[in-house]
């Protein structure tokens, strides 16, 4: 989708104040950020935000820098590049906390806009499931720091408590748990969302990284329990999550699509902006509100639901087959991992 042909200067600073108000949840707080940023008084800013007066290159220069936009994006040229941020190229995470801090920013930016929806398709099973089993998520951000982030702190020691112990960690993770579950969308599964994480068991077992054969269990029950969680999406069209201090739901579609594998990708809408996040260098993100790209992907996205089966409340027939099979390769995965322990922690 191109940007239709700019009428004139005033139209491209519409286009510019709307980006920026897409990155603070509306218009009702755009002035006092211009006029913060760029270090000028509420009166000055509001007669920006009006289109009274102009942006000068000085002010479009330092709101890019503050607020990541690129001005290419804004110019219709059916040509030219299509920008993407990269958050973990341009600062990788000093520790685990620093990622979820870095999605929370981007979920808490989508709470003020109106009617927020968005279109997922899964690879792996999708990151936000993961945040309700901190054993398991323990794991994932050891693998994860493994292949991607190789911060040394975390090298030495898979240590499976690490959610639980570390507070700070601990409400970052909760945060984007309650704020995702909040959100109504849909959701694109495939029965090999859990193969990977099976394969990363098998692969810190042959490297010993494992305390013992009880551990190595627990971990795969916690997989079983994620395995149930998202059967349980599946069967009551809702996701939730739910603790003593806190209560987050919304409606879901499930879908199952055994034809396209991808990354996954995240399609963000609403009716103020339209953003897509991909997963890239797990569980990096690269991310675009580029309007071509957007509506590439709201195109993609949309011919994959024809070729996909729904399997939440109404698809009984097809739920009932992706359990079966998930339970199955789970079963059998359990089989490799119980034979691989008595060869590596035989006593």
């Amino acid at each position: 989708m191109s940007l239709p042909p700019l009428k004139d200067t005033k139209e491209f600073q519409k286009r510019f104040l709307d980006q920026i108000k897409s990155r603070i949840g509306g218009e009702e707080i755009l002035a006092s950020h211009l006029s913060m940023t760029l270090g000028i008084g509420l009166n000055a800013a509001y007669k920006k935000v009006q289109q009274t007066t102009l942006l000068s290159l000085n002010d479009i220069i330092l709101l890019s820098k503050a607020y990541q936009i690129s001005v290419d994006q804004l110019l219709p040229f059916d040509f030219s590049p299509i920008p993407f941020l990269a958050d973990g190229v341009r600062r990788q995470p000093e520790s685990y906390s620093d990622y979820f801090v870095n999605i929370k920013n981007h979920l808490e930016k989508l709470i003020y806009l109106k009617d927020v929806k968005f279109i997922n398709l899964s690879g792996e099973a999708p990151l936000f499931h993961f945040l309700l089993f901190p054993k398991l998520l323990s794991f994932k951000l050891y693998a994860w720091n493994f292949t991607s982030w190789m911060l040394d702190k975390y090298k030495r020691e898979l240590d499976l408590s690490i959610v639980d112990r570390d507070t700070e960690l601990k409400v970052h993770v909760e945060d984007c748990l309650k704020i995702y579950y909040r959100f109504e969308g849909i959701e694109i599964w495939n029965s090999r969302m859990l193969d990977i994480t099976m394969d990363q068991i098998k692969y810190f077992i042959q490297l010993r990284k494992f305390k013992n054969r009880h551990e190595v269990m627990e971990l795969v029950n916690s997989v079983y329990d994620m395995a149930d969680h998202l059967s349980n999406i599946t069967s009551m069209g809702i996701k939730k999550a739910e603790t003593n201090q806190y209560l987050s739901k919304a409606k879901v579609e499930v879908y199952l699509n055994e034809l396209v594998y991808s990354s996954d990708v995240f399609y963000v809408f609403s009716r103020d902006v339209e953003a897509v996040f991909i997963n890239y260098n797990p569980p990096n993100l690269i991310r675009t509100t580029d309007k071509r790209f957007a509506g590439y992907t709201k195109n993609w996205l949309t011919e994959t639901l024809k070729h996909s089966s729904l399997i939440s409340k109404e698809g009984e027939l097809e739920r009932s087959e992706l359990n079966h099979t998930m339970n199955t390769k789970l079963d059998r995965a359990k089989k490799e991992i119980e034979g691989l322990l008595i060869l590596k922690y035989p006593s």
